[in-house]
């Protein structure tokens, strides 16, 4: 599945801009191909990466085929001295329908996680269920 070929809107930009508290983090579009892109930005202490990709279920007798679209964000921090190299990643998958456009399901997900001040990421992390 050629996700840019099936008549939807244009291709993500060639860089990204991803938004932190100390400030914004320019991700150039450094692989891109038929079924998602991976963008990138370095520093000399951290690796963020940005990957999406596009694939499709099977149908089968009782289901349509459903579109796939996986958005996956990595920071990476470098070792430095006796502190080991390590990374925080966070991914999402949305699957629906090919002509179903809707993201009120996104939109819900992540007014949850950001909602009070995060409180509820935070609460998953700790371990909450």
């Amino acid at each position: 599945m050629k996700y840019f070929e099936k008549g939807k809107s244009s291709m993500l930009a060639d860089s990204l801009v991803m938004v932190f508290g100390g400030g914004n983090k320019t991700l150039v579009r450094v692989s891109p191909d038929g079924n998602g892109s991976l963008f990138r930005f370095r520093s000399a202490t951290e690796l963020y990466t940005l990957r999406v990709r596009h694939s499709a279920t099977k149908a089968t007798a009782d289901k349509p085929s459903y579109e796939r679209h996986n958005v996956e964000f990595i920071m990476t921090t470098f070792a430095a001295g006796a502190v080991p190299e390590s990374y925080r990643k966070v991914y999402v998958v949305i699957e629906q329908l090919a002509s179903d456009s809707n993201v009120t399901v996104v939109d819900a997900l992540a007014e949850w996680l950001r909602n009070t001040a995060n409180a509820n990421t935070i609460k998953v992390i700790g371990g909450e269920g």
